[in-house]
């Protein structure tokens, strides 16, 4: 259990954290909350992102980068391209209201279908559920797949079952359901499926010469499947090719198809490495069938397949065509699986030499390789300007800016005079723009005002994310509190819930988000400027009277714990003018006569009112700030930190002598169980002790240090306090002991 208390000026500025951005597989645990800065997609909708509004260039996940390289190289997505792209992401982030993620792009029935979460299995509902229909009875149950290095794959997938369903409606339709020849089928049919498992099954019987002609057919054709899911792929080769060849058979197109499928399963399943004879052979059958127009019914997923088995080949050179296919406009619908294949083969280890290697036809790969967080800085930076020198590109441009390293280096002053002659109508101008001031205030130049004057460049189609990315950067390059505090807060960018993406807040049903602190400007005024500036803020006509409450509490807690007395009394002043609500959990404290009265109101308000209040509602992330100095700690060693930037010299040195003595009394449940312990024999007669004592005890409980820490013999005075003075007490019958 976390200790109530972390600190007191963080209790009440801690804001919206910017989260890291994760794929639909790959999340969990997210805390759910206003995110400030987008760091996981680009601002939704989509369909806005693809249309060429990119805001600021971020390092999300792949697909989404594709699509920004694409923009900056000048070769934007058409309306199908867009369409596309939308409900692949629909797809992907499939835990999302799909108008969520686009409300552009209208939603295809299928897309209300939500696949389960965890590992892929193939659904057999279809085909069983048809069977009910036509027999009265779901079958036997499907074992599906094996066991493949510690991982389960499925061996009849979804189709299969889909396409079996449909003959099945077919047949009883022909035949007339409950018919001798639709039981016959059903049962080859459960035949067939009984190989789905990890062990064979049976195989449907060869039907008699006499039968009806199609009856053959069919049965051949399961015969076939049987062989296939049982991993006879020799014979189930021979028998697809004879069905193929008979121009009359229904199955004649997928039988041909199914060669395929045939040759590469026996080059894969049971080796460490393809059979690259098989696989070679896979593919010369594949333009075989490509090159025959009396197949195209089976083209399209021939050829998705046959770059399935280029990819075993060789997935170096099949991500580096993906590539090219990727980049090349006018796709259409094709795009959507191109792109699932390319974000496959990219971020699988298989290419990461491929990724390393520049291709002429290629540059996508080249592009994102660069900017790949995994790849060494000093490389990144290489890379990024040697390309943008010969290419003087503006997608090399943008990598240029992205790379990490000394902002001393005199190769970027071409970079950055290209970037700011980036205009406003070009898709780059807010990455271009935003990286370009980022650089100058590295280099210590005085940009505030040049920051501030682009940001109001910026529209509604560059998304909230650039805003807030604009505001950030304004904030460090302010040179005295009052440009601080103008661009101290703003609106998040969106809600992190329980889905993927960050949401904008009315898609994730929570309305409006309030306008709040930025990331940096809480960390700032919660542990970096003095109580003389925190009341500077809170008397700011520009900040948000809601903001203004959270920073006059923060004052009046720190003034108290001090022991400050002009600056206690200049906040408890600014109590009158706070929204009622706010005042009301404070008033007792601001308005406490003498010092033990002041002390058991502070401890009061931390450990069970108001501050503890801010702690359980003004919070987002859960984790410690390492450089808050009420952080629970065993050692009793403080965090170094330094003064905020735009202090004056008198300014500074109030919080030098502040932070000492902030720093001297410990850590929060430490402080907290020790003055409480030292305040109990003074108020015996305080009604509200017992409380205070026993959540001081709670407080220090599973702190994780060893026994012989400063915090575990506070918890035992607060204790023996507590035993001592209030025996008859509930909370003394509820507090026995100390840990």
């Amino acid at each position: 259990m976390r200790p109530v208390v972390r600190g007191l000026v963080a209790i009440v500025l801690s804001s919206a954290v910017a989260l890291k951005p994760c794929r639909a597989d790959a999340c969990g645990g997210q805390v759910e909350g206003p995110v400030y800065i987008n760091t996981r997609n680009p601002d939704l909708p989509l369909g806005r992102f693809a249309a060429g509004h990119l805001g600021v260039v971020g390092s999300w996940a792949t697909s989404f980068q594709v699509v920004a390289y694409r923009l900056l190289a000048g070769a934007p997505l058409d309306d199908a391209e867009r369409a596309a792209f939308v409900r692949f992401e629909r797809v992907t982030y499939a835990s999302t209201d799909p108008l969520a993620v686009d409300s552009w792009v209208p939603v295809a029935a299928t897309e209300g279908v939500r696949e389960p979460a965890g590992p892929y299995v193939p659904d057999d509902d279809p085909w069983r559920a048809a069977r009910e229909a036509a027999l009265g009875s779901r079958g036997p149950d499907i074992p599906n797949g094996w066991s493949t290095d510690s991982a389960w794959t499925p061996n009849c997938l979804a189709d299969s079952f889909r396409s079996a369903a449909a003959a099945l409606r077919e047949r009883v339709i022909h035949y007339g359901d409950r018919s001798d020849a639709v039981r016959a089928w059903v049962d080859a049919q459960d035949a067939v499926f009984s190989n789905c498992g990890p062990t064979p099954g049976r195989t449907p019987l060869v039907l008699h010469e006499a039968s009806a002609p199609q009856q053959r057919r069919d049965r051949a054709y399961q015969i076939a499947a049987a062989h296939f899911y049982a991993g006879r792929y020799d014979d189930a080769e021979r028998a697809f090719t004879a069905i193929a060849a008979d121009a009359d058979s229904p199955w004649s197109n997928l039988s041909r198809y199914l060669v395929l499928r045939s040759i590469t399963r026996a080059a894969q399943r049971g080796r460490a490495t393809p059979d690259a004879t098989r696989l070679a052979r896979a593919a010369q059958q594949a333009e075989a069938l490509l090159a025959d127009p009396s197949r195209a019914a089976v083209h399209d997923m021939t050829r998705r397949y046959g770059g399935w088995i280029d990819a075993l080949r060789d997935p170096g050179a099949r991500l580096h065509s993906l590539g090219v296919d990727v980049m090349t406009p006018g796709r259409g619908a094709a795009i959507a699986g191109d792109l699932h294949d390319y974000v496959v083969l990219y971020e699988s280890t298989a290419t990461a030499a491929a990724q390393r290697v520049p291709d002429a036809a290629d540059s996508l790969t080249t592009w994102l390789a660069v900017r790949r967080e995994a790849s060494p800085m000093a490389s990144r930076r290489e890379a990024a300007l040697a390309l943008f020198a010969r290419t003087r590109e503006r997608s090399w441009l943008i990598a240029a800016l992205q790379s990490s390293g000394d902002p001393r280096d005199r190769r970027l002053d071409p970079v950055l005079a290209a970037a700011r002659a980036v205009e406003r109508s070009d898709v780059g101008f807010a990455t271009a723009q935003y990286e370009q001031l980022r650089w100058r205030l590295a280099r210590g130049e005085r940009v505030h005002e040049e920051i501030v004057r682009t940001s109001h460049e910026l529209t509604d189609d560059d998304g909230p994310t650039a805003r807030n990315l604009f505001r950030e950067l304004a904030l460090q390059a302010a040179t005295d509190v009052d440009h601080f505090v103008t661009v101290a807060y703003g609106r998040p960018a969106g809600w992190a819930g329980d889905a993927s993406l960050v949401l904008p807040a009315p898609a994730a049903a929570h309305g409006t988000i309030p306008e709040d602190f930025s990331p940096i400007a809480a960390a700032v005024l919660s542990q970096r400027v003095p109580i003389g500036v925190l009341l500077h803020v809170a008397a700011s006509p520009t900040l948000p009277w809601a903001l203004r409450d959270r920073v006059t509490i923060a004052a009046l807690h720190r003034a108290a714990l001090l022991d400050d007395e002009v600056a206690f009394q200049a906040a408890a002043a600014l109590v009158p003018r706070m929204s009622e609500e706010a005042a009301r959990r404070v008033r007792a404290l601001a308005q406490a006569a003498t010092r033990d009265a002041r002390r058991l109101e502070l401890l009061h308000s931390l450990l069970l009112g108001g501050g503890a209040w801010w702690v359980a509602t003004s919070m987002i992330d859960s984790v410690e700030t390492p450089v808050d100095p009420w952080a629970a700690r065993c050692d009793g060693t403080a965090p170094t930190v330094a003064p905020a930037w735009f202090l004056t010299a008198a300014e500074r040195s109030a919080w030098v002598r502040e932070r000492a003595r902030w720093v001297a009394p410990g850590d929060a449940p430490t402080w907290l169980a020790t003055a409480a312990a030292e305040l109990a024999p003074r108020m015996p007669a305080e009604a509200r002790m017992p409380a205070v004592l026993a959540a001081a005890v709670r407080n220090t409980r599973n702190n994780g240090c060893a026994p012989g820490a400063s915090v575990h013999r506070a918890s035992r005075a607060a204790s023996v306090a507590l035993l001592r003075l209030f025996p008859r007490s509930a909370e003394a019958r509820a507090t026995r002991y100390w840990y």
